[in-house]
């Protein structure tokens, strides 16, 4: 038994006594709303008092203080505040609820902070009951800052030794877990997530990238297959991409004909830079297809581009493929369409009537050719009607003229390739080399 005894004592006295432990929390609850919190844990003895200094950074302040426990008797929270007592409670004025009875200690008392209107805060909290000591969680109030241009703010928590610290109901002095936080007011921007780069006629390739609610400008790269360097090709706000809550697009002119590109792009605010958004795939800029291959008078792409970029010059392409023709042109078609009694004939006198319409038409034709109707596959420039793609004429400035009417009559009343009872149809695929 004496034995038994002994091993119990042994065990008593090897079990360490527990101390209470408080934990005081910053908790950010949106809206510029800081609620600052409290557990407490292996009690008794509990709380009496609390004395901690609060403070912002980046220029943050605090605004107002609410929310905390006031009266007298069992509250049943903290909410007596001796940094304020006696400015507020006295014998003329013994309202609890006076506005003015904050637990903010006065900024003129010794090692108190600023204040409201300041980056740092005193705070002071007592309890006072009959019978009831408060909960051993809960809030202790809410503070409301004011971020002014700042991009983040941190909310840090110190114990205020001077003017208490924390304080048990026994007057023993405890050293808290203070946890702060960190606010956030402004994100750097996503990235943004190239989606295409489509083509249009006039060698222009706009690239389409989703937009972000927080950017305030974009860069633009862009790389070649041949040359893997990225360059800077625009930069600016987001009004100088087209941007829409959705979407932003850019066109990237004068390309390389028979290029492959790639672009990429990122997105800045006030927080920083993105990533950047790349297109995951090189883009091939065709435009040969609209001029004819060797090293012929007609093959020059330059030509091509001076006389607007006619589109009839063209294969037929796939929507956002690159430019796009009816694929005859070069055979008489410059209507770019059937026509005829039955509606068949890819050489008619729709195309006669666009060839009459320019005649002697020279190197300045960029105007649209009157006989035919807007809006449709049949709006066609002057240059149309340039079926040869050349010079010609008697001091040879003329585009269009006796050898493109040639070329027409020659081929008077011939069909698709694929009109399988006509032996002599034409042969598309325009222009050829």
């Amino acid at each position: 038994m004496r034995r038994i005894l002994l091993i119990v004592a042994m065990l008593l006295i090897a079990t360490p006594a527990f101390a209470t432990d408080v934990v005081i929390n910053a908790v950010d609850k949106g809206n510029n709303i800081v609620e600052v919190n409290y557990v407490v844990t292996n009690g008794p003895p509990e709380v009496r008092a609390f004395a901690f200094n609060i403070t912002l950074t980046n220029g943050v302040t605090f605004t107002d203080i609410n929310n905390y426990k006031v009266g007298a008797g069992d509250v049943n929270g903290y909410g007596i505040f001796p940094g304020k007592f006696r400015d507020v409670i006295n014998a003329s004025n013994p309202l609890w609820s006076d506005p003015a009875y904050d637990p903010i200690a006065p900024a003129g008392d010794r090692d108190a902070l600023g204040g409201l209107g300041t980056g740092g805060i005193t705070v002071e909290m007592g309890s006072l009951y009959v019978t009831t000591p408060p909960a051993t969680s809960g809030k202790l109030f809410d503070v409301t800052l004011n971020p002014g241009s700042a991009i983040n703010t941190t909310v840090g928590l110190a114990v205020n030794t001077t003017r208490g610290g924390v304080v048990l109901e026994d007057g023993t002095t405890v050293t808290p877990t203070l946890n702060g936080t960190v606010i956030v007011y402004l994100s750097q921007p996503p990235t943004p997530a190239i989606r295409y780069a489509s083509y249009d006629p006039d060698c222009n390739v706009p690239i389409w990238w989703t937009s972000g609610s927080t950017a305030t400008g974009y860069v633009c790269e862009r790389a070649s297959k041949a040359n893997s360097t990225w360059t800077v090709i625009k930069s600016g706000v987001p009004a100088d991409f087209n941007c829409t809550v959705t979407d932003c697009n850019w066109g990237d002119l004068k390309l390389v004909p028979d290029t492959n590109y790639r672009w990429r792009v990122k997105a800045s605010n006030a927080a920083g830079e993105s990533a950047y958004g790349t297109l995951p795939y090189d883009c091939n800029v065709i435009l040969s297809t609209c001029y004819r291959d060797g090293n012929t008078a007609d093959s020059n792409w330059a030509q091509w581009r001076n006389l607007g970029r006619p589109d009839c010059w063209c294969r037929a392409k796939a929507a956002n493929s690159g430019p796009r023709g009816a694929g005859y042109q070069c055979d008489g078609d410059t209507a770019g369409d059937d026509s005829g009694p039955t509606n068949y004939y890819r050489v008619f006198t729709t195309d006669l009537s666009v060839l009459q319409a320019n005649w002697k038409k020279t190197r300045a034709m960029i105007t649209s050719d009157p006989n035919t109707t807007g809006g449709g596959t049949l709006r066609k420039m002057a240059a149309c009607a340039d079926i040869d793609h050349r010079d010609t004429g008697p001091t040879n400035y003329y585009r269009v003229f006796t050898a493109d009417l040639a070329v027409l009559q020659a081929n008077w009343k011939k069909h698709n390739s694929s009109w399988t009872a006509d032996p002599n149809k034409l042969p598309g695929d325009c222009p050829r080399k």
